[in-house]
């Protein structure tokens, strides 16, 4: 990006322009500015800005920006399709760069040397179901010796031995405890007629969540230059057109935000104006229109 940047800078400085000039004209940041005329365009938002930016860059300093773009487009294909770097682990397992965690699963079963993990685990199984298995035994065996009458199944004798020994609970408590039990049982049966229950939020509309009307869109007025930046409030299906170029055609995220800049005009086309929040010039404009309302406006600067 080196070169790009190297013509960037060698068109300003000829032109004698500041980037605090080229910021004025643009609305560009001046560390956009900066990191571009250095070749650094992975500091800049996305690769649309870049793109964007950088076109609107050579048009003030007065340069053909499609070589530009083509020298830009060519240079991050390469760096996208550029092979990664592959380590190994010293035990002749190969992890790509990174995080190696999701790879230890795998590695564990391919290495011979950690063969050992299953036989321990079923080890720590066996282990734990006899210990289960004697407490069961050892409870069933107290409570016969208790109570010779009566025999207990396994929930039964857990349950006997977990009141009895962790609670201490005796006899008497428990004929003391057990209406409570009854009557909590039973007060927590619902009462299908109580009106509470059947009118719940689910099926009622607070009128604080209906939208009210939005007020008419209007363009901003004698702008030489306009940054605009949408907000999709809501995932929404959108046009998008820019100086006369088609930049989107797709759905957009809740919560995604897109920035351009225009020298003559922008365009936007959709089914549901309510989730479209458009800024331009860092001055809010407000939604395009209500909710579900088809929208299609144009907005133009002087030099159109």
């Amino acid at each position: 990006m080196d070169e790009i940047g190297n013509i960037l800078y060698a068109a300003r400085i000829a032109k004698q322009v500041t980037l605090d000039q080229a910021h004025q004209r643009l609305k560009i940041q001046k560390t956009y500015l900066s990191a571009m005329e250095k070749g650094h365009f992975e500091l800049l938002p996305t690769a649309v800005h870049a793109r964007g930016y950088l076109k609107n860059y050579a048009k003030f300093l007065e340069l053909d920006p499609q070589p530009l773009l083509d020298n830009y487009k060519e240079q991050l294909a390469s760096i996208k399709h550029k092979p990664r770097r592959a380590t190994t682990n010293g035990t002749g397992t190969v992890h790509p760069n990174g995080d190696t965690s999701f790879f230890d699963p795998v590695n564990m079963q391919l290495n011979p040397m950690r063969g050992g993990t299953n036989a321990e685990s079923v080890l720590r199984l066996i282990i734990i179901f006899a210990l289960l298995a004697a407490i069961i035994l050892v409870a069933s065996r107290f409570f016969v010796a208790q109570n010779p009458d009566r025999s207990f199944g396994p929930v039964e004798t857990v349950t006997h031995f977990y009141r009895s020994v962790i609670l201490g609970e005796t006899p008497e408590t428990a004929a003391e405890i057990a209406p409570q039990e009854a009557a909590i049982e039973e007060s927590a049966e619902p009462d299908l007629n109580n009106p509470l229950l059947i009118e719940t939020s689910r099926n009622v509309v607070d009128d604080a969540d209906i939208p009210t009307a939005v007020p008419n869109f209007n363009c901003p007025l004698n702008e030489e230059v306009m940054t605009i930046k949408i907000d999709a409030t809501e995932r929404v299906w959108m046009q998008l057109y820019i100086d006369g170029d088609l930049q989107v055609q797709d759905n957009v995220k809740a919560g995604e935000s897109l920035e351009y800049i225009a020298e003559k005009n922008f365009r936007i086309n959709t089914g549901n104006a309510y989730a479209i929040y458009v800024t331009v010039n860092n001055e809010p404009l407000g939604r395009l229109g209500n909710p579900q309302q088809v929208q299609d406006i144009t907005c133009e600067t002087v030099a159109q």
